[in-house]
């Protein structure tokens, strides 16, 4: 039986769909490869206070592209958004 022809008139490829689009996946690709390198520099600083886990994030950065590295700088962040409640006051000695 042969193949049977599906009709595409009026059909535009989807290549054509959104204009610009030839540069969407290069700059995903730029964006992807950043923030490994990013991650895995950050990883690579922190390997002592990581220890092990280092060479677990190496692997989930090289493995999920975009999300490994996400993953990782979101996790592995500590930002204070707080600031650190003042300890008890030390003050200088008294000069006589």
């Amino acid at each position: 039986m042969p193949p049977t022809e599906v009709p595409s008139e009026g059909l535009a490829p989807a290549h054509d769909l959104l204009p610009g689009n030839e540069l969407v996946w290069p700059v995903v690709a730029v964006i992807a490869v950043a923030l490994a390198v990013v991650a895995l520099v950050h990883v690579g600083r922190e390997r002592q206070k990581l220890g092990p886990l280092a060479v677990l994030w190496v692997v989930i950065v090289v493995a999920a592209p975009v999300v490994g590295p996400l993953l990782y700088l979101f996790t592995r962040r500590r930002v204070r958004l707080v600031p650190l409640e003042a300890g008890p006051a030390t003050t200088a000695p008294e000069s006589p």
